[in-house]
This record gives C-alpha cells, structure tokens and sequence, in this order.
C-alpha cells in the first residue's frame, strides 16, 4: 500500500499543505488532476493552500487509490484568526450625552434592572457613535 504524508508547509508566507511521498509516477499524476496542486521547487513537494476544504479535497482525492494517507501533522495546526483592526469612534457631542441621560432615566422609570440599563445606554451610545463615524466617511 502507498502511503502519503499531509503536513503543515509555510510557503509563500502562508501555510500550506504539504504532500510527500516515495517518488511514485501513478501518485504524482493522480495529484496532478486537482487544479488547485503546485509544485515547490524549494521543498520539492506538491502543496495546496491550507484550508478545511483543500484538507478534505486531496484526503478524498488520494483515498479513491485506496493508498493510505497520513494527516496526523495536520490535526495540531490551526488556521489563524482573521486579521482584527480598531476603530476610534468619535466622542458625543453635549446634546447628544443629554438625550443618552434621558434615555437612561426613561429605562430607570419602566424600573428595568441596573445591568439592563447600563447594557442598553452603553449599546446606543455605541451605535450613535458609529453612525457620526460613518457620517464623516
């Protein structure tokens, strides 16, 4: 039985899939069917971009041979986060801080909890803050 190796490749400054083997024409032609394989010349391996469907894909792929496939390296990696960024929201203006308090008094009359209030004030001074941010853009 053959037997292929997938593991993590950083390549191109992103991870990859890395997809070794004992030099084999028949395996080497049966990755060349998926459109998404390349070929380093650096590692001297076939890669794929490390996503949880390209995992899958060439799993799948390779399993039609029937030839066993090795993706322990690959269960430890984990994809990393989507890039955060910040946004510096505007301050409010007086007449705006005055119509937050009446809102805050209007939520303490209907005798809503502490917690309650506070959640509510801070999300609509949040929202009133961004709507003046995206005014400007």
């Amino acid at each position: 039985m053959k037997r292929i190796t997938l593991s993590p490749l950083k390549y191109k400054n992103t991870v990859q899939i890395g997809i070794s083997f004992n030099y084999d024409d028949e395996i080497r032609l049966h990755l060349k069917e998926l459109p998404e394989i390349k070929w380093s010349k650096t590692h001297k391996t076939f890669y794929i971009p490390f996503t949880t469907k390209n995992k899958q894909l060439v799993y799948n792929h390779l399993r039609l041979k029937n030839w066993f496939v090795d993706y322990d390296a690959l269960k430890t990696i984990k994809q990393a986060p989507a890039e955060t960024y910040h946004i510096k929201l505007p301050s409010l203006s007086e007449y705006q801080k005055k119509d937050i308090f009446k809102f805050k008094k209007w939520l303490q009359q209907k005798r809503l909890s502490t917690n309650t209030v506070n959640s509510y004030v801070e999300v609509a001074s949040f929202f009133i803050r961004y709507t003046i941010l995206k005014k400007h853009n």
